[in-house]
């Protein structure tokens, strides 16, 4: 126990884990993948995976680390909110209480995983005892607004988010609002640097419009 376990959730914009999860391979010790059995999204759209994708992840995971998760996580009776937060409960305890259960979206690139984990590792005794000792680990997002030729243009004003816990009781997305651990890491997050087609299908697929 005490591992450095890392899950994703794959969908729609599963090609963006070809960024992130080689941004956290060194520094974990596994890393879990959940992928709906029926690949749908938590509006129940299909999407499809290129098989070519698998054939990259088999050939990156060199040390083989990274395990792919199949589970039902689209339930028609549940709002996108409650959907969300349950895949990354069934996800995280997939990955084992015990560990440090970090969960990082497609779309989120640490600038410094290392220096998050050697941080991290200094509170290693909330393992021992989670049930009791429930915390939450908090880095800082830096949004990406805009790609440009010479770069991307970004919010110059870092924002808290909840990357990591030692116990997943979420109560919405990530967050468990147990006792809040800040650490000095920053992640950038692509969020809204997407064309208007891209946003719009990422928010329908999210469920925050609707077609």
């Amino acid at each position: 126990m005490k591992k450095i376990c890392v899950g994703f959730l794959l969908s729609y914009d599963y090609e963006k884990l070809k960024i992130s999860i080689p941004l956290v391979y060194r520094d974990s010790d596994r890393i879990f993948i959940a992928i709906d059995r029926d690949n749908l999204t938590w509006s129940g759209n299909k999407f499809e995976v290129n098989e070519s994708f698998f054939e990259w992840l088999k050939t990156f995971d060199v040390d083989n680390k990274i395990e792919l998760y199949y589970e039902s996580f689209y339930v028609p009776s549940l709002s996108t909110e409650e959907m969300d937060t349950r895949e990354r409960t069934m996800l995280s305890e997939k990955m084992g209480i015990g560990n440090w259960l970090i969960q990082v979206d497609c779309d989120e690139y640490f600038v410094d995983f290392a220096g998050f984990v050697k941080q991290l590792r200094k509170y290693d005794h909330y393992l021992d005892f989670p049930i009791k000792d429930k915390i939450q680990i908090a880095a800082f997002w830096v949004i990406i607004y805009k790609y440009t030729e010479k770069g991307f243009l970004y919010v110059d004003k870092p924002m808290k988010a909840i990357f990591a816990t030692n116990y997943p009781n979420y109560k919405s997305f990530r967050r468990t609002h147990e006792r809040t651990i800040y650490l000095d890491n920053l992640v950038l997050h692509e969020s809204v640097a997407r064309t208007e087609e891209e946003l719009e299908f990422k928010l329908k697929n999210w469920g925050i419009i609707h077609k």
